[in-house]
Formats: C-alpha cells, sequence, structure tokens
C-alpha cells in the first residue's frame, strides 16, 4: 500500500537522507525544499523570483518575512500557496 506520510517525512528529513534543508525564521527552525526558480506566473501577473521554498502546513510564513537556508538570506516575496500536501512560497535571495 502506498503511504505518502512515509514519504513526505522522508522528503522533509534533513538528515543525510532527507531532500530538505534547515529553515530558520525568526529563533523557529523547521523543514524546508528549496529549489531554484526564474519567473512564475501567478493569475497572468508576472512574479519575479529567484527561489519556491515547499514547507510543511504548520509554518506560517508572510510575505516580506526573511527566512535563512544554509546560511543565504531569503525574502518572501507575495503570499504562501497551498499546494496539495505542503505549502509553497516564492523567495527572494537577498545580498
Amino acid at each position: 500500500m502506498f503511504d505518502s506520510a512515509a514519504i513526505l517525512h522522508t522528503l522533509y528529513d534533513t538528515g543525510p537522507y532527507g531532500a530538505a534543508s534547515v529553515c530558520t525564521l525568526g529563533a523557529t527552525e523547521f523543514a524546508g525544499i528549496l529549489e531554484p526558480v526564474d519567473v512564475e506566473s501567478w493569475d497572468g501577473a508576472a512574479v519575479v523570483a529567484t527561489h519556491r521554498l515547499h514547507y510543511q502546513h504548520g509554518m506560517l510564513l508572510a510575505a516580506g518575512d526573511l527566512v535563512v537556508i544554509d546560511g543565504g538570506t531569503y525574502k518572501v516575496y507575495g503570499v504562501p500557496q497551498r499546494d496539495h500536501d505542503a505549502m509553497i512560497a516564492n523567495l527572494v535571495k537577498q545580498a
């Protein structure tokens, strides 16, 4: 039988066998999967972002939040969107 909870647990593992990175918002750490992007289109409007972060429900990110991931700082661009079993936030890498 297909166990989606086990797969999600593995994906969001920040250890050597998982796909996630440790993300920090203020004093709170959570697991997230960071991927590079160029330009996304949401409802016909161009949204310029450098990265996209997939993270589990329960962590509340908002537009303008600064998140540290693997030593880099990223700003949340726009309102994070719900996507089935995860949340997706568009990010802009800060210099």
